[in-house]
């Protein structure tokens, strides 16, 4: 017994002091100091920041580029300043750091930018200017638009997005905030033509860039005063043809369903209400709301009952999900004489209401687009260049009950889709005529699946099998 009581004292012992080592060598850390210098100048840099990888601990030089950092020897320090590269240095074999050299971020520097008058290397730009590559919004995902694409990939660049209805989700741009009650869209160029970007397919785009203050707008008078943006499209390389094919599929579906109470919460609490008001004579009878307790009941009771009907509009209407699709095939390549981009795209983007095709009439909200493109070059002479371009979209927006307010189309359909009753009529009664309200035009169900009168625009009540 007492060897089992030794056996359990030393291996406690031994714990102690392997947690004690642990945290010995987990504590020895020491402080590291050195300085930071331009690699071609020589000159002390400021505000380098230094950092321990993997922590949150940190540090920046001072005005002699000095720094004091505390770091563990296996630690690895990050050094970092704009517009040059990032340095990684593994303290494991140093005693000390000395002077630290940073060269610059020749790379980054070379980029051209483009601007008003043509385009420019990013280190002689004075003026503010937002870039973003055509490849880089192609890896956000399934959009339709240009601007959709653009949401928080620039900053100062706003993108606010109102709808989802396809055919015109389309974002409203804003350059460094809203600045006027009036019109605060940005100029918009497309390959030097004013014209709508959204438009383009996101396939066809080079780079984008969006100038924002007054030096990088000046040339363009008081058009650019909200700010320009600028859409290059992608041209043709001395190279072999070099074929791509991209094909997106992307699901889509409400973000939030409306909730209603049962018909015998809302006759109970009308009657408060009308009780408060002392108005005993528009109360519901005790014998109404009896009727549809018994209904609920017994179950006696849905969208195509005559008698006691309830219909949620938003179950029966809107599907779960909704599909959209995009397609582009494009070629680039070119010799020393021409060279060439031919690029052909394809979008369509569905529907989430339950909607079927009508033998006369589509009453779903769709839209289609195709797009093409052919920019040409042509080195005529070592100092004469020809360029030829060709672009172009179709698209077909289809929605419901358009032509009754062009102005406002949207109206007809959503008014009635969230204020139709819920309990005054069904869908269709049980001898396949078509349920209505008092006010009429109110079974949104009817207005989507029956045929427009040529007569007066109105959407005609037929009867049909359910």
């Amino acid at each position: 017994m007492f060897m089992k009581r030794d056996r359990l004292y030393f291996s406690f012992l031994c714990l102690c002091c392997f947690l004690f080592c642990a945290l010995d060598v987990q504590a020895q850390q020491d402080y590291w100091k050195g300085q930071v210098k331009d690699a071609v100048s020589g000159e002390p840099m400021i505000g380098v920041s230094v950092r321990v990888k993997g922590t949150g601990s940190g540090t920046i030089t001072d005005f002699d580029g000095n720094f004091t950092v505390k770091a563990s020897k296996g630690d690895i320090l990050v050094i970092s300043y704009v517009g040059y590269k990032t340095l990684e240095l593994d303290l494991k074999n140093k005693t000390t750091l000395g002077v630290i050299s940073l060269g610059e971020d020749t790379e980054t520097l070379e980029e051209v930018v483009v601007v008003g008058y043509g385009v420019q290397k990013k280190v002689s730009s004075v003026g503010s200017i937002a870039t973003a590559k055509g490849d880089d919004l192609l890896k956000i995902g399934s959009v339709n638009s240009v601007s959709e694409a653009l949401q928080g990939q620039m900053p100062g660049v706003v993108a606010i997005n109102s709808t989802s209805k396809p055919g015109a989700d389309k974002a409203s741009l804003l350059i460094r905030g809203k600045s006027t009650w009036g019109e605060a869209a940005p100029l918009v160029l497309v390959d030097g033509i004013e014209r709508d970007f959204n438009d383009v397919d996101v396939n066809e785009i080079e780079s984008i860039s969006v100038l924002k203050d007054a030096s990088a707008t000046a040339v363009y008078g008081v058009k650019g005063a909200n700010g320009v943006i600028l859409l290059t499209t992608k041209r043709g390389l001395e190279q072999k043809p070099e074929i791509s094919f991209t094909a997106n599929f992307g699901f889509k579906q409400p973000s939030a369903a409306p909730e209603w109470s049962d018909y015998v919460t809302s006759m109970k609490q009308y009657n408060r209400a009308q009780a408060n008001d002392g108005n005993w004579g528009a109360m519901v009878p005790e014998s109404t709301i009896t009727a549809w307790e018994n209904a609920y009941a017994t179950g006696n009771y849905g969208p195509y009952n005559d008698v006691f009907p309830e219909v949620d509009w938003w179950k029966e209407l809107v599907k779960n999900v909704g599909y959209e699709q995009a397609y582009n095939l494009n070629v680039r390549g070119g010799t020393k004489k021409m060279s060439y981009f031919v690029s052909l795209g394809y979008l369509h983007d569905g529907d989430i209401f339950n909607t079927t095709k009508q033998e006369d009439f589509d009453p779903s909200f769709s839209y289609r687009r195709y797009n093409w493109r052919s920019n040409f070059d042509f080195n005529i002479t070592s100092t004469t260049k020809l360029s030829f371009n060709v672009a172009g979209k179709m698209g077909y927006q289809n929605q419901p009950s358009y032509y009754e307010n062009v102005d406002s189309p949207d109206e007809r359909f959503f008014k009635t889709f969230f204020t139709a009753p819920s309990n005054e009529f069904p869908i269709k009664y049980s001898n396949g005529i078509w349920g209505d309200g008092l006010s009429s035009d109110q079974n949104i169900a009817c207005l989507l699946y029956t045929s427009p009168s040529p007569r007066d625009g109105l959407l005609s009540r037929m009867p049909s099998s359910a």
